[in-house]
C-alpha cells in the first residue's frame, strides 16, 4: 500500500474512469495481493473477478478482500489464465508472497528467457472465453493483465470477448521489443481497440 500511488499511477487513473454508477465489472488478471482489485471494488464500486494462480500471492489476495470487507465485491479465482484449457505448473522465480515473474507452463522469464524456477506448483489453465462462456464468468468491462511476458497467451485466449461490446478497455503490461507483444498489439487493433 505505501506504493499504491507512485508504482503504476497510470493504472489508478485508468481505474478512476470506470463509471461507478454502473457498477463496472473488473477483471484482474495477475492480481497479486489484491491492490487494484480492492482499489476498484471500494472506490469504483467494481464487481471485481481477480485471478492470481501463486499460492502465497493468493492467500493474502483472500486476506485482504477479507480484511477490507469486501467478499461481497471481489471474488478471487487461484487459476492461471491462458490460451487453452490445461493442467501443468507454475513456475516460481521464488517462494514468497507479493513475488512476481512467475511463469505458467514454462520457465521462461518477462523476456521470454529460459529460467530455473524456485518452486514449480500444480496449476489449472483456463482461456479466458471458456471461463466466461463454459463456466459462467461475468463479462468484463475493463480487464487489467500483468502475467509478467504472458500476456500476449492469455489473449490469444480471449477471442470471443474480444468481440463483445461489453468489454469497454483493457490495461495490459507490454514489452513491444518482444515480437510475441508487438503481435499481441496488432491483434488489438484488429479488434477495434486504440492504443493511448
Amino acid at each position: 500500500v505505501d506504493t499504491l500511488f507512485s508504482k503504476e499511477p497510470e493504472t489508478l487513473e485508468w481505474i478512476d474512469k470506470f463509471n461507478k454508477k454502473n457498477s463496472p465489472v473488473f477483471w484482474d488478471i495477475g492480481a497479486n495481493i489484491g491492490v487494484y482489485s480492492l482499489y476498484a471494488a471500494k472506490y469504483k464500486n467494481a464487481i471485481t473477478y481477480s485471478f492470481e494462480p501463486e499460492s502465497a500471492n493468493y492467500y493474502y489476495l483472500n486476506k485482504n478482500i477479507y480484511h477490507n470487507n469486501l467478499s461481497n465485491k471481489i471474488k478471487a479465482y487461484n487459476i492461471a489464465l491462458n490460451d487453452s484449457n490445461l493442467l501443468s505448473v507454475l513456475n516460481l522465480s521464488q517462494f514468497r508472497p507479493g513475488a512476481g515473474n512467475h511463469n505458467f507452463n514454462k520457465e521462461l522469464d518477462a523476456n521470454h528467457k529460459k529460467f530455473n524456477s524456485a518452486f514449480k506448483q500444480g496449476m489449472i489453465g483456463l482461456s479466458v472465453d471458456d471461463f466466461i462462456y463454459e463456466w459462467g464468468g461475468e463479462t468484463p468491462n475493463h480487464i487489467k493483465i500483468d502475467v509478467d511476458g504472458n500476456e500476449h497467451i492469455v489473449i490469444n485466449g480471449m477471442t470471443n470477448i474480444l468481440k463483445d461490446m461489453k468489454l469497454k478497455t483493457i490495461a495490459i503490461e507490454v514489452n513491444l521489443n518482444l515480437e510475441s507483444d508487438d503481435e499481441l498489439k496488432n491483434k488489438l487493433i484488429s479488434y477495434g481497440f486504440k492504443l493511448l
